[in-house]
């Protein structure tokens, strides 16, 4: 859509070969101008801030979803508020005592 920018990061490569690395240029010459303006965003120093600062976010969200946040099972927003801040106490919960046990 106009006007939004998407700051997520490219997914990881582990390894590369000589034919995978030709499909790739192949590929990215023929993206859209809006892809290849997100990569340089994404390349420059504010963008490297971007990842930083969602790197703690992330792993948050990936915690509570695999402890069943992902989906709701009540509905209405004052429900669905409850369980999600019930969900962010249990979370805050588990990380101090973590981080309690380890100092």
């Amino acid at each position: 859509r106009e006007g939004v920018e998407v700051d997520m990061p490219p997914p990881v490569r582990r390894t590369a070969t000589a034919a995978s690395v030709r499909s790739r240029e192949r590929r990215l010459e023929s993206e859209p101008a809006a892809l290849r303006d997100w990569r340089a965003r994404m390349a420059s120093e504010e963008g490297q801030t971007i990842y930083r600062r969602r790197l703690s976010v992330e792993a948050v969200n990936g915690m509570v979803k695999r402890r069943g946040l992902g989906r709701r099972s009540v509905r209405g927003l004052v429900k669905v508020r409850a369980v999600a801040l019930l969900h962010a106490l249990a979370h805050n919960l588990w990380r101090g005592h973590r981080l309690a046990a380890a100092g």
